[in-house]
């Protein structure tokens, strides 16, 4: 079974990447009012490097723009520092090995190949992880179904192209599953402490440098934590409890902090690059472009002045969002946007449907169950998992995402950051298909198949095919 889905993970990358190509040949590529990062006029292009630019071009349209340039030139533009440091950082260090083999090759050409490389392998990963994870929550037929609709999830043209969602929802599975084990091991009566486990929070400090909401899988941590609390919590000995609850409030704070360390450490770069007065030297197209364009370069604080500076606490990511995308409460609120809310509808109404039945499923549940991951280790596992309230934590977390994606972002964007950031999406949706939809979805319509089933089917694979043909020509998608 995990072989076949491994298969299928690969199969589905090489699809669109045969899609992409055919798209970008055939359809004239869109005149779009968007950022496409400087390339040096001196590098000269070999044989090789014409076949991958030929071949991929497509893939780097929009914010791939963005991950081509830091890759490539470093943090030179203020707008750059939205894009967070790990996965171009990542690239690069894999680009220069790959160029140390075969130095005949552009950086450029390299980087390109790298991105897509690592997005596959990355990709194949977080299918794997998500159906362990799935088979810890449920069984093996739901954890098969779950992966195969996150193979041809909508958002999948930005899980090949040189985009930060792959990894991401890598670091995010991985987060979760880290958390469970740890549960596992210290909720026992006795347990012996093993500091080698500090190494199971790598992955919530590396989601937060990846992308911003790598913020919230702190809360999968410090969740698990609170359960593992509730298991030794003190009886009938008030000084006991109250040294407890002290001792429980350090330990959450210092986790918190050792994750956060990672985003910190990016701001203070941030900071240290564009709010103070040095001496740099970039490369001339780098600087022609930045005069062209108006971009505020590294080390002129004095010329620019931005007013995120001065801040008691400076953050330029907020800051970024919101002075060259308009990023803001509501802001996105207008007629002319009504096509991009209707893009985004189909995830934003499903997931909202989702947890309104949970919480309305759960209402009359006793509270102290929510903090308890005793369920996922019983022998008798439920199988339809929809309203199981084990996954108070997951919903919890997607409703945060619900409220950030519909009150603050661009709207269109709510399709690929909630297909990357939890399992529960895919938990849903393969929900409304019956266990004997399995071997491809091609068995769907062998049979009379439910609205449901329907509804998912045409959605994923619309969003599959239509998106991967409008992104690659540089016309709006999510």
């Amino acid at each position: 079974m995990e072989r076949t889905l491994t298969k299928f993970a690969v199969y589905t990358r090489i699809c669109v990447i045969i899609l992409q190509y055919f798209s970008n040949i055939l359809i004239p590529d869109h005149v779009a009012d968007a950022f496409v990062y400087p390339q040096a006029s001196n590098i000269s292009y070999n044989v090789i490097d014409s076949v991958v630019r030929h071949t991929l071009r497509g893939f780097v349209r929009w914010d791939a723009q963005y991950f081509m340039h830091i890759a490539t030139y470093g943090y030179t533009f203020e707008n750059t520092l939205a894009f967070f440091p790990l996965y171009p950082l990542l690239s690069r260090l894999c680009a220069l090995v790959v160029c140390s083999v075969f130095p005949w090759m552009s950086l450029d050409s390299v980087l390109l190949l790298v991105f897509i490389g690592l997005n596959i392998i990355l990709f194949v990963l977080s299918a794997k992880a998500l159906f362990k994870l799935t088979t810890i929550f449920s069984n093996k037929t739901v954890a098969y179904k779950s992966t195969l609709l996150f193979c041809i999830n909508p958002a999948s043209i930005f899980f090949s192209a040189p985009y930060s969602e792959c990894l991401f929802y890598y670091l995010t599975l991985q987060t979760v599953l880290n958390s469970i084990v740890l549960y596992k091991t210290y909720s026992k009566v006795k347990f012996k402490v093993d500091y080698r486990h500090i190494l199971y929070i790598l992955p919530i400090g590396l989601s937060a440098v990846v992308r911003s909401n790598g913020i919230l899988n702190i809360g999968f941590l410090v969740y698990a934590y609170i359960c593992i609390c509730i298991k030794h919590w003190p009886r009938n000995n008030f000084i006991r409890r109250i040294i407890f609850i002290t001792k429980a409030m350090f330990i959450i704070s210092l986790l918190t902090i050792i994750c956060l360390l990672p985003y910190s450490v990016y701001q203070v770069y941030c900071y240290y690059m564009f709010c103070r007065n040095f001496d740099i030297e970039l490369p001339s197209n780098i600087v022609v472009s930045a005069r062209r364009n108006d971009y505020v370069l590294p080390g002129q604080f004095s010329k620019y002045n931005q007013s995120w500076c001065y801040d008691r606490i400076p953050h330029a990511y907020s800051y970024v969002q919101n002075h060259y995308w308009k990023v803001g409460f509501l802001k996105y609120y207008e007629l002319k946007q009504l096509p991009n809310f209707l893009l985004a509808a189909p995830v934003l109404i499903i997931l909202i449907k989702m947890s309104c039945q949970h919480i309305i499923h759960n209402a009359s549940k006793n509270v102290i169950h929510i903090f308890s991951f005793d369920k996922l280790f019983n022998k008798k596992k439920e199988v339809d998992i929809k309203c199981n309230p084990i996954l108070n934590v997951f919903v919890i977390h997607m409703m945060f995402l619900l409220l950030f994606c519909i009150s603050f972002v661009h709207i269109q964007v709510s399709t690929r950051m909630l297909c990357s950031a939890s399992p529960l999406f895919y938990w849903y949706c393969a929900s409304f298909f019956k266990d004997t939809t399995l071997g491809s979805f091609s068995d769907a319509f062998s049979r009379k198949i439910s609205l449901g089933e329907y509804i998912i089917i045409v959605y994923f694979l619309s969003y599959f095919f239509v998106g991967t043909v409008m992104f690659c020509n540089f016309l709006p998608w999510t």
